[in-house]
């Protein structure tokens, strides 16, 4: 991947979490409307920002920050890597708070935890100067910094971190595997006759995330026999945490547009979820979101003009998935953060043609 290609889809994946970080509200004059949780700041995105351009330059140079060419009349500095600008960069930016029930990835953990091993605080380096003498044994600032460098390369070439790495990027694999093959068998059974309706549901703010997943399979467990195998297509859904209201879930509906209204629909879910929370759940429909123009609203893609007539979905889900790369909730082994209907078997061409032709007739 090119540099400028690597950015775009760095900036993509971020602006795929600043979506998923918005909640309704009610506003003063009624109406609900979309606001950013409180709990994700502009100085995380920094952080992750230059937390792995740090890394890559540590990898690429091995660990080496600064070339310092010591003798017992002086101390030369020969060469600086490009970690050690990016250090100082590092080094010098405030601490942002995590979200609740959110993790990093393992770079970021890494190079903060060996900081903390090393005694790193901002008066080490108020000034950026390798050569400053930080105490009376005559350690230099370029030497500290060194100690870091290899540290943190050391423990990036370790089995135990690759495997940590390699454990999320498995689980972001999988879950993009199955979600695409999912999807794959909907358009291969339905053709273009599929309609997705995505919503935000939200319940309690208090509730425990056992408490929640029960809310949501009782829900699900509600849905297919309201609806029949010709409407309702499948559905997919993914978790997600803000302090302001809690657990919730980014949940989609593919159905037969042809057969079902999707407004109706719409009330017809939402009646359902308030049921399943006891009152005390709110569905909203999401809409095109200004503020990420992969993301997609409710509609009918059998009036788009697409190769894969869901790959608009595909894409938005793709980008709340990867996104797992920079942020994701705390992994539970009892629970999955996503989930999706059963793999419908594929239709044979005379099975397609026979339930398309039944579709195009009602």
């Amino acid at each position: 991947m090119k540099p400028y290609e690597k950015q775009l889809a760095h900036d993509a994946l971020l602006q795929s979490i600043i979506t998923d970080f918005h909640y309704p509200r009610t506003a003063p004059q009624g109406g609900l409307y979309w606001d950013r949780s409180w709990a994700l700041s502009e100085l995380l995105f920094k952080q992750l920002h230059i937390d792995g351009m740090l890394c890559d330059a540590l990898k690429r140079s091995e660990g080496n920050v600064f070339v310092l060419d010591k003798t017992l009349e002086s101390t030369v500095l020969q060469k600086t890597y490009r970690a050690g600008e990016l250090f100082y960069a590092w080094v010098s930016q405030e601490i942002p708070l995590l979200p609740p029930n959110y993790e990093l990835p393992e770079q970021s953990t890494l190079l903060s935890a060996t900081a903390r091993r090393l005694g790193f605080g901002m008066c080490l380096f108020s000034k950026a100067d390798p050569l400053i003498i930080l105490n009376n044994d005559g350690l230099r600032q370029g030497e500290l910094i060194n100690s870091f460098g290899r540290r943190v390369y050391e423990q990036m070439t370790k089995a135990g971190t690759k495997n940590s790495e390699s454990v999320r990027k498995r689980s972001i694999s999988t879950a993009l595997k199955k979600t695409e093959r999912y999807f794959d068998r909907l358009s291969h059974n339905h053709g273009e006759a599929v309609g997705c309706l995505r919503l935000e549901l939200h319940h309690s703010p208090e509730l425990r995330l056992e408490a929640s997943t029960r809310q949501l399979n009782a829900f699900i467990t509600t849905l297919q026999p309201h609806y029949g195998p010709e409407e309702l297509f499948g559905y997919w859904w993914k978790r997600r945490y803000m302090p302001e209201c809690g657990y919730g879930y980014h949940f989609i509906l593919c159905f037969n547009p042809r057969k079902v209204d999707w407004e109706r629909l719409f009330t017809a879910i939402s009646q359902k979820w308030n049921q399943a929370t006891e009152g005390h759940g709110l569905s909203v429909y999401w809409s095109h979101s200004p503020e990420n123009h992969r993301s997609w609203g409710s509609l009918s893609f059998s009036r788009l003009s697409h190769a894969h007539p869901l790959e608009p979905v595909m894409d938005s889900l793709r980008m709340m998935l990867m996104s797992e790369r920079y942020l994701r909730l705390t992994p539970y082994h009892k629970y999955d953060h996503y989930g999706m209907g059963d793999l419908p078997a594929a239709l044979t061409l005379d099975e397609y043609w026979c339930a398309n032709s039944k579709l195009v007739a009602a």
